[in-house]
């Protein structure tokens, strides 16, 4: 699929995560986010983030080639993420 989905078992896949902020933050701090049930994130899963918006590089690509789906918002620029590690199904940003 376009955005590198692939849904045989035991191999790579990808998830999207969409989440809502309940306020603007006002400082520097750490993102956390729980995959479902078997997934495992990279260690070092800056390699695998994907918080661009480039559909002439779908490699970069939030949706791959495809466009932005209704009701998502692209990422915004001033929230760098500066590392990101994991422990299984759980990854600090």
């Amino acid at each position: 699929l376009a955005t590198g989905r692939n849904d045989r078992p035991g191999r790579p896949n990808e998830l999207i995560f969409s989440f809502t902020l309940i306020e603007r933050p006002s400082s520097v701090g750490e993102l956390v986010l729980s995959g479902p049930n078997g997934f495992v994130f990279n260690q070092d899963c800056m390699v695998d983030l994907k918080i661009l918006d480039d559909i002439f590089n779908p490699g970069v690509s939030v949706f791959g080639s495809l466009e932005w789906f209704p009701g998502y918002a692209r990422w915004e620029a001033a929230a760098r993420v500066q590392s990101c590690a994991s422990n299984g199904p759980v990854v600090r940003m």
